[in-house]
C-alpha cells in the first residue's frame, strides 16, 4: 500500500520501478562479492605472512637445534665411554629436556633417541 502511494507520488509506474530495483539489487550483489573477494585476499595474504614467519622461525631454530644435538651426541659418547660424576648431572639435564619438550626434541634433536643416554642413566641409578 505504501509502495502504491510512493509510485503515485513520484509518478512512476511499476514497469519503471522494476528495472531500478533490479539495478539496485545487482549493485548490492557486486559490492558484496567484491568485499568478499577482498576479505579472501586479505586472509590469503595473512596466511602467506604466517608462512614466512614460520619459515624464518624454523631457520633460526634448526641451526641451534643442530648444535645442541652435536653437543649432546658428543657428551653421550664421552660419558658412556668412561662414566664420571661430572657426567651424571649433564646426562640428567639432557634426558629431562628430551622429556620436557618432546615435540621440539623429536623433530630437531635426534640425540634424545640415543639408547646410550637411557642406558647410562639406568646403569648409574640416576633414572627414577
Amino acid at each position: 500500500m505504501y509502495l502504491a502511494k510512493l509510485v503515485d507520488i513520484k509518478g512512476l509506474t511499476l514497469q519503471e520501478i522494476v528495472p531500478i530495483l533490479l539495478l539496485l539489487l545487482f549493485t548490492i550483489v557486486i559490492a558484496s562479492q567484491t568485499q568478499a573477494e577482498s576479505s579472501i585476499s586479505l586472509v590469503e595474504g595473512q596466511g602467506q605472512n604466517n608462512a614466512t614467519k614460520d619459515k624464518d622461525m624454523r631457520n633460526a631454530i634448526v641451526p641451534q637445534a643442530e648444535q645442541v644435538d652435536e653437543a649432546n651426541s658428543e657428551l653421550i659418547k664421552i660419558c658412556t665411554t668412561s662414566p664420571n660424576p661430572g657426567c651424571d648431572n649433564t646426562m640428567i639435564i639432557i634426558h629431562n629436556d628430551c622429556i620436557a619438550y618432546p615435540e621440539y626434541v623429536g623433530i630437531h634433536i635426534p640425540s634424545c633417541n640415543d639408547s646410550r643416554l637411557l642406558s647410562y642413566l639406568i646403569a648409574r641409578g640416576l633414572l627414577t
